[in-house]
Protein backbone atom coordinates (compact mmCIF):
# COMPACT_ATOMS: atom_id res chain seq x y z
CA UNK A 1 0.00 0.00 0.00
CA UNK A 2 1.39 3.16 -0.94
CA UNK A 3 1.70 6.25 1.99
CA UNK A 4 0.54 9.76 2.20
CA UNK A 5 4.74 10.34 2.02
CA UNK A 6 5.30 8.47 -1.16
CA UNK A 7 1.98 9.77 -2.63
CA UNK A 8 3.47 13.33 -2.17
CA UNK A 9 6.52 12.53 -3.38
CA UNK A 10 5.17 11.59 -6.59
CA UNK A 11 3.40 14.14 -7.02
CA UNK A 12 6.20 16.25 -6.80
CA UNK A 13 8.63 14.74 -9.38
CA UNK A 14 5.65 14.90 -11.75
CA UNK A 15 5.47 18.87 -10.82
CA UNK A 16 9.08 19.30 -11.83
CA UNK A 17 9.15 16.71 -14.44
CA UNK A 18 6.61 18.59 -16.03
CA UNK A 19 8.04 22.28 -15.34
CA UNK A 20 11.18 21.05 -17.44
CA UNK A 21 9.06 19.86 -20.08
CA UNK A 22 6.97 22.91 -20.59
CA UNK A 23 10.47 25.09 -20.25
CA UNK A 24 12.00 22.68 -23.35
CA UNK A 25 8.13 23.53 -25.18
CA UNK A 26 8.74 27.23 -24.71
CA UNK A 27 12.12 26.58 -26.19
CA UNK A 28 10.67 24.88 -29.33
CA UNK A 29 8.61 27.78 -29.39
CA UNK A 30 10.66 30.67 -30.96
CA UNK A 31 9.34 31.44 -34.52
CA UNK A 32 5.69 29.80 -35.11
CA UNK A 33 4.87 30.99 -38.66
CA UNK A 34 1.02 30.67 -40.15
CA UNK A 35 0.93 28.22 -43.03
CA UNK A 36 -2.10 27.80 -45.25
CA UNK A 37 -3.54 24.69 -47.08
CA UNK A 38 -5.04 23.63 -50.15
CA UNK A 39 -8.53 24.50 -48.64
CA UNK A 40 -7.06 28.08 -47.82
CA UNK A 41 -7.38 27.03 -44.09
CA UNK A 42 -4.83 28.12 -41.81
CA UNK A 43 -2.82 26.76 -39.66
CA UNK A 44 0.60 26.41 -37.80
CA UNK A 45 3.45 23.12 -37.35
CA UNK A 46 4.14 21.54 -34.14
CA UNK A 47 7.26 19.76 -33.87
CA UNK A 48 6.60 16.10 -32.28
CA UNK A 49 9.06 15.35 -29.95
CA UNK A 50 10.20 11.73 -28.41
CA UNK A 51 7.57 9.74 -27.17
CA UNK A 52 4.88 12.70 -27.48
CA UNK A 53 1.61 11.67 -27.66
CA UNK A 54 -1.80 12.80 -29.52
CA UNK A 55 -3.42 13.96 -26.37
CA UNK A 56 -0.54 15.59 -24.79
CA UNK A 57 -0.34 18.06 -27.93
CA UNK A 58 -4.36 18.47 -27.87
CA UNK A 59 -3.81 19.16 -24.00
CA UNK A 60 -0.97 21.97 -24.92
CA UNK A 61 -3.13 23.68 -27.47
CA UNK A 62 -6.08 22.85 -26.10
CA UNK A 63 -8.30 21.46 -28.80
CA UNK A 64 -9.80 17.83 -29.11
CA UNK A 65 -8.06 14.65 -30.17
CA UNK A 66 -10.55 14.16 -32.85
CA UNK A 67 -10.10 17.60 -34.35
CA UNK A 68 -6.31 16.86 -34.43
CA UNK A 69 -7.42 13.52 -36.49
CA UNK A 70 -9.73 15.19 -38.59
CA UNK A 71 -7.11 18.02 -39.55
CA UNK A 72 -4.24 15.70 -39.89
CA UNK A 73 -5.78 12.91 -42.00
CA UNK A 74 -5.05 10.43 -39.75
CA UNK A 75 -5.82 6.23 -39.86
CA UNK A 76 -5.98 3.59 -37.20
CA UNK A 77 -2.55 2.54 -37.76
CA UNK A 78 -0.41 5.86 -38.43
CA UNK A 79 2.48 6.61 -36.41
CA UNK A 80 3.75 10.08 -34.55
CA UNK A 81 6.90 10.14 -35.34
CA UNK A 82 9.28 11.76 -33.31
CA UNK A 83 10.62 15.29 -35.51
CA UNK A 84 7.08 14.73 -37.87
CA UNK A 85 4.69 18.16 -38.12
CA UNK A 86 1.42 17.95 -37.00
CA UNK A 87 -0.55 20.76 -38.08
CA UNK A 88 -2.32 22.38 -35.78
CA UNK A 89 -5.36 24.84 -36.90
CA UNK A 90 -5.29 28.44 -36.27
CA UNK A 91 -7.62 29.41 -34.21
CA UNK A 92 -7.38 33.95 -33.39
CA UNK A 93 -9.74 33.15 -30.48
CA UNK A 94 -7.12 31.62 -28.31
CA UNK A 95 -4.54 34.19 -28.72
CA UNK A 96 -3.81 36.61 -26.49
CA UNK A 97 -2.24 40.55 -27.07
CA UNK A 98 0.49 41.34 -24.39
CA UNK A 99 3.10 38.45 -23.91
CA UNK A 100 2.88 36.35 -20.40
CA UNK A 101 4.61 33.46 -19.32
CA UNK A 102 4.67 30.01 -20.53
CA UNK A 103 2.88 32.29 -24.30
CA UNK A 104 4.96 31.74 -28.02
CA UNK A 105 4.81 34.31 -30.30
CA UNK A 106 2.85 33.48 -34.06
CA UNK A 107 3.54 34.98 -37.07
CA UNK A 108 2.08 35.68 -40.74
CA UNK A 109 4.15 35.79 -43.54
CA UNK A 110 2.27 38.66 -45.99
CA UNK A 111 1.65 36.97 -49.27
CA UNK A 112 1.53 39.31 -52.65
CA UNK A 113 -1.51 41.60 -53.39
CA UNK A 114 -2.60 41.19 -49.76
CA UNK A 115 -3.51 44.59 -47.48
CA UNK A 116 -3.83 45.09 -43.74
CA UNK A 117 -7.99 45.43 -44.07
CA UNK A 118 -8.49 41.93 -46.01
CA UNK A 119 -5.92 40.46 -43.75
CA UNK A 120 -7.28 41.55 -40.40
CA UNK A 121 -11.06 41.14 -41.84
CA UNK A 122 -11.21 37.88 -44.31
CA UNK A 123 -7.84 36.02 -43.29
CA UNK A 124 -6.34 36.12 -39.97
CA UNK A 125 -9.61 37.87 -37.98
CA UNK A 126 -8.07 40.02 -36.09
CA UNK A 127 -9.23 43.60 -35.20
CA UNK A 128 -6.91 46.00 -36.67
CA UNK A 129 -5.97 48.06 -34.42
CA UNK A 130 -4.65 44.67 -32.20
CA UNK A 131 -2.56 43.98 -35.63
CA UNK A 132 -0.91 47.66 -35.24
CA UNK A 133 -0.39 47.65 -31.73
CA UNK A 134 1.83 44.43 -32.27
CA UNK A 135 3.35 45.90 -35.25
CA UNK A 136 4.20 49.45 -35.16
CA UNK A 137 5.90 49.39 -38.68
CA UNK A 138 2.91 48.71 -40.42
CA UNK A 139 1.38 51.91 -40.15
CA UNK A 140 3.97 53.25 -42.83
CA UNK A 141 4.73 49.93 -44.45
CA UNK A 142 3.01 47.09 -45.47
CA UNK A 143 4.27 44.99 -48.72
CA UNK A 144 4.92 41.18 -49.58
CA UNK A 145 7.50 39.25 -47.40
CA UNK A 146 7.00 40.83 -44.26
CA UNK A 147 6.66 38.83 -40.80
CA UNK A 148 3.86 40.36 -38.66
CA UNK A 149 3.12 39.29 -35.35
CA UNK A 150 -0.51 37.99 -34.87
CA UNK A 151 -0.65 37.45 -31.02
CA UNK A 152 0.80 35.14 -28.26
CA UNK A 153 -0.53 31.60 -28.02
CA UNK A 154 -0.73 30.31 -23.98
CA UNK A 155 0.23 26.75 -23.50
CA UNK A 156 -1.62 25.24 -21.10
CA UNK A 157 -0.26 24.05 -17.95
CA UNK A 158 -2.75 24.28 -15.33
CA UNK A 159 -4.96 21.31 -16.69
CA UNK A 160 -1.91 19.17 -16.74
CA UNK A 161 -1.16 19.39 -13.09
CA UNK A 162 -4.60 18.26 -12.52
CA UNK A 163 -4.03 15.42 -15.20
CA UNK A 164 -0.93 13.94 -13.36
CA UNK A 165 -3.01 14.22 -9.99
CA UNK A 166 -5.86 12.17 -10.84
CA UNK A 167 -3.10 9.30 -12.85
CA UNK A 168 -2.04 8.81 -9.72
CA UNK A 169 -5.25 8.61 -8.30
CA UNK A 170 -5.86 5.92 -10.61
CA UNK A 171 -3.06 3.87 -9.57
CA UNK A 172 -3.83 4.07 -5.66
CA UNK A 173 -7.82 3.42 -6.59
CA UNK A 174 -8.86 0.23 -5.70
CA UNK A 175 -11.75 -1.29 -8.83
CA UNK A 176 -14.06 -1.99 -5.54
CA UNK A 177 -14.17 1.41 -4.50
CA UNK A 178 -15.87 2.84 -7.86
CA UNK A 179 -19.52 2.80 -7.77
CA UNK A 180 -20.18 1.84 -11.74
CA UNK A 181 -24.00 1.70 -12.89
CA UNK A 182 -23.56 0.85 -16.68
CA UNK A 183 -21.56 -2.34 -18.24
CA UNK A 184 -21.00 -3.05 -21.96
CA UNK A 185 -18.46 -5.41 -24.02
CA UNK A 186 -16.60 -4.91 -26.75
CA UNK A 187 -13.45 -4.55 -29.15
CA UNK A 188 -10.91 -2.44 -27.52
CA UNK A 189 -7.79 -0.95 -28.97
CA UNK A 190 -4.19 -0.17 -27.72
CA UNK A 191 -3.65 3.05 -28.89
CA UNK A 192 -0.55 4.77 -27.94
CA UNK A 193 -0.01 7.56 -30.52
CA UNK A 194 -3.23 9.14 -29.05
CA UNK A 195 -3.35 8.51 -25.31
CA UNK A 196 0.40 7.84 -24.98
CA UNK A 197 2.48 4.79 -23.37
CA UNK A 198 2.66 5.34 -19.64
CA UNK A 199 -0.97 6.35 -18.00
CA UNK A 200 -4.17 4.92 -17.42
CA UNK A 201 -6.20 6.79 -20.28
CA UNK A 202 -8.98 5.56 -22.26
CA UNK A 203 -11.68 7.26 -25.09
CA UNK A 204 -15.23 6.09 -24.59
CA UNK A 205 -18.14 7.12 -26.20
CA UNK A 206 -20.42 7.46 -23.61
CA UNK A 207 -18.74 7.36 -20.59
CA UNK A 208 -18.26 10.82 -18.58
CA UNK A 209 -15.33 12.87 -19.79
CA UNK A 210 -12.65 13.03 -16.12
CA UNK A 211 -14.79 10.10 -14.92
CA UNK A 212 -12.97 6.60 -14.39
CA UNK A 213 -13.82 3.47 -16.09
CA UNK A 214 -13.14 -0.28 -15.28
CA UNK A 215 -11.71 -2.07 -17.96
CA UNK A 216 -11.83 -6.09 -17.77
CA UNK A 217 -9.99 -9.02 -19.31
CA UNK A 218 -12.22 -11.87 -19.38
CA UNK A 219 -9.81 -14.05 -19.97
CA UNK A 220 -7.02 -13.36 -17.22
CA UNK A 221 -9.87 -11.59 -15.25
CA UNK A 222 -7.49 -8.62 -14.85
CA UNK A 223 -9.02 -5.02 -13.78
CA UNK A 224 -7.40 -1.73 -15.17
CA UNK A 225 -9.45 1.50 -13.66
CA UNK A 226 -8.71 4.21 -16.44
CA UNK A 227 -9.62 7.77 -17.03
CA UNK A 228 -11.66 9.04 -19.84
CA UNK A 229 -10.24 11.82 -21.64
CA UNK A 230 -12.05 12.23 -24.76
CA UNK A 231 -14.23 10.77 -27.64
CA UNK A 232 -13.64 7.86 -29.92
CA UNK A 233 -12.36 8.99 -33.33
CA UNK A 234 -14.98 8.20 -36.13
CA UNK A 235 -12.30 6.64 -37.78
CA UNK A 236 -12.93 3.69 -36.40
CA UNK A 237 -14.77 0.64 -36.68
CA UNK A 238 -18.32 0.83 -34.57
CA UNK A 239 -17.25 -2.42 -32.99
CA UNK A 240 -14.65 -0.48 -31.29
CA UNK A 241 -16.16 0.35 -27.70
CA UNK A 242 -12.71 1.98 -26.04
CA UNK A 243 -9.32 3.17 -27.02
CA UNK A 244 -6.88 2.57 -24.39
CA UNK A 245 -3.14 3.35 -23.50
CA UNK A 246 -0.49 0.91 -23.90
CA UNK A 247 -0.23 0.94 -20.27
CA UNK A 248 -3.57 -0.20 -19.84
CA UNK A 249 -3.16 -3.01 -22.47
CA UNK A 250 0.12 -4.25 -20.63
CA UNK A 251 -1.68 -4.10 -16.99
CA UNK A 252 -4.81 -6.06 -18.86
CA UNK A 253 -1.95 -8.67 -20.21
CA UNK A 254 -3.28 -8.75 -23.29
CA UNK A 255 -1.25 -9.84 -26.81
CA UNK A 256 -2.04 -7.90 -30.13
CA UNK A 257 -3.38 -4.48 -30.52
CA UNK A 258 -6.57 -5.56 -30.38
CA UNK A 259 -9.07 -7.16 -28.27
CA UNK A 260 -11.89 -8.10 -26.27
CA UNK A 261 -12.73 -6.08 -22.87
CA UNK A 262 -15.77 -6.04 -20.24
CA UNK A 263 -16.44 -2.39 -19.37
CA UNK A 264 -18.06 -0.90 -16.35
CA UNK A 265 -18.84 2.68 -16.37
CA UNK A 266 -21.21 5.12 -14.95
Amino acid sequence: MLNKTLIFNLLCLLTLNLYGQITHELEDFSQIQIEENQDQILYFNHKVTKKESLYRISRIYNISTNALYSFNQFQPDDLLKENSLLKIPFDPTKLIVDKKANSFPIYYKVQAKENLYGLSKRKLKIDKKILKKLNPQIETSFQEGMQILVGYFPLETVHENESETAEINAIIAKPSEQVFTKESRGVAISESVVLGDGRLFALHNEAKIESMIEIINPIQNRKVLAKVIGRIPPIYEKDVKVLVSAEVSRQLAVIGKRFFVNIRYR
